[in-house]
């Protein structure tokens, strides 16, 4: 669901080749209107985690007010998985990507092992330009099951990187919001979002279980 303008690989592949320090790069993101999209974000903190899911849309968008100043390179936390580059010889050394990861979170978890772990940096380089045409690839997935990972891949990125005690913190906090959800739309008589978000609930309750969960009909 990308197109890549002019000479962006070459760019991002011949920025890689002359700063050795650097271990994933990305270009900025357009829209398929030619707007620009949020290209990288943070990592998920506390605040982020309360913003995004207990607050409204409106306040959350927030978070990407960095992301809009696309005319700088920058060294960022986590480069955009719709068009990422890093190197082959750094892949091996974190073991490739986590296939815990089923769907979603992918480049957090790996612009953190690349910036936490083997501390390199990660750059956003506005020269290089992809437009991508989001979500166009998820319309093949049922709505439930593409919800079902985005949640069950945060968890694991919590569980693999952060300590035990932060994991349960952020964990928790996201179910609580699913919860709280469910419970307010049974009190405004929302029976269909009320019910969309108890099974989702109840799914997640179990997000750790066996990659048997992956091929679950939802």
């Amino acid at each position: 669901d990308t197109e890549v303008r002019h000479d962006a690989i070459s760019f991002m592949a011949n920025y890689l080749r002359q700063h050795p320090g650097v271990g994933a790069v990305g270009p900025l993101l357009l829209n398929t209107d030619g707007t620009p999209q949020a290209s990288y974000f943070h990592f998920p903190n506390f605040i982020s985690v309360v913003m995004e899911h207990y607050l409204s849309n409106r306040v959350t968008g927030i978070l990407e007010l960095p992301s809009r100043d696309n005319r700088k390179e920058r060294n960022v936390d986590v480069i955009r998985g719709a068009c990422l580059m890093t190197r082959k010889s750094l892949l091996n050394i974190i073991g490739g990507m986590n296939e815990h990861l089923y769907m979603y979170s992918e480049e957090t978890d790996l612009c953190y092992k690349l910036k936490n772990i083997l501390s390199f940096y990660n750059v956003f380089l506005p020269q290089a330009v992809v437009i991508h045409h989001e979500q166009k690839s998820m319309k093949r997935q049922k709505s439930s099951f593409v919800v079902f990972h985005y949640f069950r891949s945060k968890f694991f990125f919590f569980r693999d990187n952060y300590s035990p005690l932060k994991a349960k913190l952020f964990t928790f906090l996201i179910m609580g919001s699913l919860k709280l959800k469910s419970f307010m739309y049974k009190l405004l008589g929302h029976r269909e979002k009320y019910n969309r978000f108890e099974s989702l609930y109840r799914q997640l309750r179990c997000w750790d279980e066996p990659a048997e969960l992956l091929n679950k009909e939802y």
